[in-house]
């Protein structure tokens, strides 16, 4: 008699089992004994310094990079046996910098997205136009469908970029810093885009520098450290002021903000929360001018 599965079984996407990776002639492990899963429909934050390999992570979840030791799993498969048209027909990924090589209208670099699901050789049809359309609906971005993708703003790009995830119809997309670079107003709309995203069924991985971003779209946090090892747990355990000042060397302060419903995460006044910065600020009050410096005067533009 066939298993039944319950409703509330778990299914999981992904499933890393002791990931360790080195880039050639480092001297040191980028990724350590990583292990982590992933199941449909959740939000997983990965915070981290500069360095810690957050973005190799993911290179390594969308089979761009290869693994020293341990493996990966989509779906119960073997990622390293696994084409690369496989994996993007379950996999998109908006990477942190796309550096776009030809004017195509955007409509045109979203309907390229469809690649995985169009058989070889083969041209995209009115579905695949259509899919290609009703993401740039989703976005909010059909104005520039026929606008070469060269000359729009950044953050019409990132939205570009993310329209032609979505057309691949995968089950996860992996965002590596998605507001890098954007201002303000396009950070918080990417955000929504991408809770969003999670509430219509995908799974979302995303590395950020910020953690409030991460606060902002709850669900699970993984911290990558500087020895590449990962910690991993629902947001409101694994990031606290402690954890926050081992990892960026700084104070970042949780506060509750009542008039939003909820914690937001902010420093202190600047160099109130940095003791070596003030160390080395007091060291240089300390210095005298050199007898050959002097001030600069307007006179010295004209």
């Amino acid at each position: 008699m066939a298993a039944v599965q319950a409703e509330d079984e778990i299914t999981l996407i992904y499933e890393i089992n002791h990931l360790s990776f080195t880039y050639p002639q480092a001297n040191r492990s980028v990724l350590n004994d990583v292990s982590l899963t992933l199941a449909e429909g959740a939000i997983l934050s990965i915070l981290g310094p500069n360095g810690a390999g957050k973005s190799t992570l993911l290179n390594c979840m969308a089979g761009l990079l290869t693994p020293a030791y341990g493996e990966i799993k989509l779906y119960g498969k073997d990622l390293s046996t696994m084409t690369f048209r496989e994996i993007a027909q379950v996999v998109g990924y908006v990477q942190q910098i796309h550096s776009p090589a030809y004017g195509y209208s955007v409509l045109h670099f979203v309907t390229m997205g469809r690649a995985p699901r169009i058989p070889m050789f083969g041209r995209p049809g009115e579905a695949d136009k259509k899919a290609a359309w009703d993401a740039l609906e989703t976005l909010g971005i059909t104005h520039l469908a026929h606008k070469p993708y060269t000359e729009i703003s950044g953050g019409e790009m990132q939205k570009a970029v993310i329209a032609r995830a979505m057309v691949q119809e995968p089950r996860v997309i992996l965002f590596d810093e998605p507001t890098a670079h954007l201002d303000s107003g396009n950070q918080i709309r990417v955000l929504n885009i991408i809770r969003d995203m999670a509430e219509r069924g995908y799974s979302v991985v995303m590395t950020t520098h910020n953690p409030d971003h991460a606060l902002l779209l709850g669900g699970e946090v993984a911290i990558l450290g500087r020895d590449g090892r990962l910690q991993i747990g629902p947001c409101s355990e694994i990031i606290t002021e402690e954890l926050l000042l081992e990892i960026y060397n700084t104070r970042l302060c949780l506060i509750p903000v009542p008039e939003v419903s909820r914690v937001a995460c902010i420093p202190p006044r600047l160099n109130q929360g940095d003791q070596r910065t003030r160390g080395r600020m007091n060291v240089l009050r300390l210095v005298k001018p050199s007898p050959m410096s002097r001030s600069i005067r307007p006179a010295d533009y004209e």
